[in-house]
């Protein structure tokens, strides 16, 4: 990948977000490729919701946002109600995320779609009656709670990843697509979340049931945090994520880890 952002074609553009765009968008059409099959990527059309790349092999849509500095804590997205919608049809868009310093990008790194659910989209409030487009409610996405292992990385710190790694990254937690329901696929992330803050790759259960009370705030309606916890091992288990090593002791299997 080169990380020169086509400059020239912001010639002539005063708005930050025009200049932007017109860089970004050409730069991932020409350097970035599909995660999951490694096809190359197609633009769709100006204003397709939700969505501004496609791959023609797999169909797999996404949607680019960039931003001069880094990503941290949260993104800003478009209509609240259409991500929502998305999500819950099972047809949200995978995302990639560049961030640059208005000549070169230095972060650029996908989350698939398998990692989206309604809890880390936030409504933002209304825009103002005076507003051009008064009543229109947008969002953010969260991407503090989106496992480690959710944001695969093509550039980090400046430093390119080889394709091979960033398909191994997408493979490792593509089980996550055969979880139907987003409710049940949360659980699965919270799990996954407090398995790769404990920092280390081996871990025992009880390292885990320390987020008892944490995720008992995430899910109010479940008195039964320690067991579903256990359950959430299992599959993780069952899908690869994790190897069983002995009575409550188990290995995260995530490249690189």
């Amino acid at each position: 990948m080169q990380p020169e952002l086509p400059i020239a074609l912001a010639k002539g553009y005063c708005s930050g977000s025009q200049r932007a765009r017109v860089m970004t968008e050409p730069w991932v059409a020409a350097q970035a490729y599909c995660p999951a099959c490694g096809g190359d990527l197609m633009r769709y059309t100006a204003n397709k919701p939700v969505a501004d790349f496609f791959c023609p092999s797999c169909a797999a849509d996404y949607e680019l946002k960039s931003k001069k500095g880094r990503f941290v804590t949260k993104a800003a997205d478009g209509a609240y109600d259409t991500m929502i919608s998305r999500i819950n049809g099972q047809n949200a868009p995978s995302f990639f995320f560049l961030g640059h310093d208005g000549v070169r990008v230095h972060t650029f790194f996908t989350v698939p779609a398998h990692y989206f659910t309604p809890d880390i989209i936030e409504k933002r409030r209304p825009l103002q009656p005076t507003a051009k487009r008064a009543g229109w409610v947008g969002c953010n996405i969260l991407l503090r709670q989106i496992p480690a292992s959710g944001r695969i990385y093509y550039i980090r710190h400046g430093e390119e990843q080889s394709r091979q790694q960033v398909m191994e990254s997408y493979e490792a937690t593509s089980f996550l697509k055969n979880t139907a329901s987003s409710q049940l696929r949360g659980w699965l992330l919270d799990v996954m979340c407090c398995i790769e803050k404990l920092g280390k790759k081996e871990f025992i259960l009880d390292d885990l049931y320390r987020f008892e009370s944490y995720l008992a705030a995430l899910h109010p309606k479940n008195r039964h945090i320690c067991p579903k916890i256990r359950q959430q091992l299992q599959y993780l288990r069952d899908m690869g994520y994790l190897s069983f090593l002995s009575r409550g002791k188990y290995r995260l299997n995530l490249p690189g880890w």
